[in-house]
């Protein structure tokens, strides 16, 4: 199963758990929401970890993947790699029973599916229902991240074609006292423009203000955004220019 955990590994290696800013690492407190998830997963067998894009969903799953890493067997698989034709597709050298077979004796075990919104998007949902069914049975705990906008569609997608309900666990943007205690301990400045205020409470977003910051600028929302699309604009020439 080395070549699964390998995999798990490579998908977490592109999330940042933290924010550079200068020499400093920035780092957002979420051992809170780590307890009260785990808390969550001691008494149901599925979550949904919710939240809009950009709040470090993924994020909190990384932690957990390194508070877990050598204790339980822990998955990671992106939704999309569902779309195929039969379960054991999703494996390369063995199946789907030799997975199970090979953690059986495993009391904690956790599969978490991520973006699981592009669920919605299979054409054909018998593998995934199967890989459900096998793991529910098995006693696998499992998680699903997912953008709360969809939630309303998942709900309905998961009872009409999966036969189960998700608990679910959401994820907020900063409130404005935490915003303000990062602004303190590690010497940035918070923007008065209210409307970018409440946009950098995204994690996202703050790492992108920050990269962005200069002392005594005091940049609002439309500069902001302008700065931002310039970035997006001049990655994507960058882009093109290495494939030319």
């Amino acid at each position: 199963m080395k070549e699964k955990q390998i995999h798990s590994e490579q998908i977490l290696s592109e999330i940042k758990t933290n924010i550079d800013f200068n020499t400093q690492r920035i780092t957002i407190d979420r051992s809170e929401l780590l307890k009260q998830m785990q808390d969550e997963l001691n008494q149901k067998q599925m979550v949904l970890v919710c939240g809009i894009g950009g709040v470090g969903k993924t994020a909190v799953i990384k932690k957990l993947y390194e508070e877990k890493y050598n204790q339980i067997p822990m998955y990671i698989f992106k939704s999309n790699e569902f779309s195929i034709n039969n379960i054991n597709d999703l494996f390369k050298d063995y199946t789907l029973q030799d997975f199970v077979e090979v953690h059986s004796k495993e009391k904690n075990k956790i599969i978490v599916i991520d973006s699981a919104e592009k669920l919605l998007d299979l054409q054909n949902t018998d593998p995934f229902k199967e890989f459900i069914s096998v793991l529910l049975k098995n006693g696998w705990k499992i998680i699903f991240t997912a953008r709360s906008s969809y939630l309303l569609d998942l709900d309905i997608q998961f009872i009409d074609n999966y036969q189960i309900t998700p608990s679910k666990f959401n994820i907020e943007n900063l409130n404005h006292e935490e915003l303000e205690n990062l602004s303190q301990s590690y010497n940035f400045t918070i923007p008065k423009d209210q409307k970018l205020m409440d946009l950098i409470r995204n994690p996202f977003y703050l790492n992108e203000y920050l990269k962005f910051f200069k002392k005594g600028e005091d940049i609002d929302y439309s500069k902001f955004k302008e700065k931002l699309w310039n970035k997006i604009i001049k990655k994507k020439i960058g882009r093109a220019s290495c494939r030319e």
